[in-house]
């Protein structure tokens, strides 16, 4: 830099440039490049704990991920299932049309004070399951392992619908703290619990 710099007078213009001129100029060009890298914003950090749940990937993954955040010391489960809330049209995609308003108006009153357990002490482990509806009407598949409510609530499901479980439980056990909803419906995670209760809603006496 500073010999090209010396070296500029009249012979410059007359010969062309001092050799080694170009050079300087590149490494101008890559310190602008490392200046402006640098003052760039960094990128998001590649995990999950920056993730919104509902857009965690389709299951089984996104599932498995989500039974995770609930695992970690120090989770908020209610905390954690507000952030999987269902958007209004997300209850077209878990009910029956006839049930919708139904739905909509349990889980309004339900996500004032929502009641979400999550793992125990000790709870580190988890197991995933899942059954949909044409299941829960025939009591095949894992109909059985769920709460018998959803039995009951199945006609008032959507067809098609895939419904998950998380079990959380001591390592070497398969028993523990059971949290259910979880769907995967218009691309994002959701949870409905315990949506057999949508079918008393409009009885007296019927708590959200």
């Amino acid at each position: 830099m500073l010999w090209a710099m010396r070296s500029a007078g009249p012979g410059w213009a007359r010969n062309g440039p001092p050799v080694g001129s170009r050079s300087s100029g590149h490494v101008l060009v890559v310190i602008l490049a490392l200046l402006l890298a640098a003052c760039a914003s960094p990128a998001a950090p590649e995990n999950p704990a920056f993730t919104a749940l509902s857009a965690y990937p389709p299951p089984p993954e996104g599932i498995n991920m989500i039974a995770q955040r609930f695992v970690e010391p120090g989770a908020d489960p209610v905390g954690l299932a507000v952030e999987l809330r269902p958007d209004e049209a997300d209850y077209a995609e878990v009910f029956r049309l006839d049930r919708v308003a139904d739905a909509r108006k349990h889980f309004d009153g339900y996500w004032q004070s929502p009641y979400v357990l999550g793992a125990a002490p000790g709870q580190t482990e988890f197991t995933t399951k899942s059954v949909t509806t044409e299941e829960l009407l025939s009591g095949t598949g894992a109909a059985a392992e769920f709460a018998s409510g959803y039995r009951e609530v199945a006609p008032a499901l959507a067809p098609g619908l895939r419904i998950y479980q998380v079990v959380f439980h001591r390592p070497g056990q398969t028993f523990g703290v059971v949290l259910d909803g979880f769907v995967h419906v218009n691309d994002r995670w959701r949870i409905v619990p315990q949506p057999w209760a949508v079918l008393t809603v409009n009885e007296p006496g019927h708590h959200h």
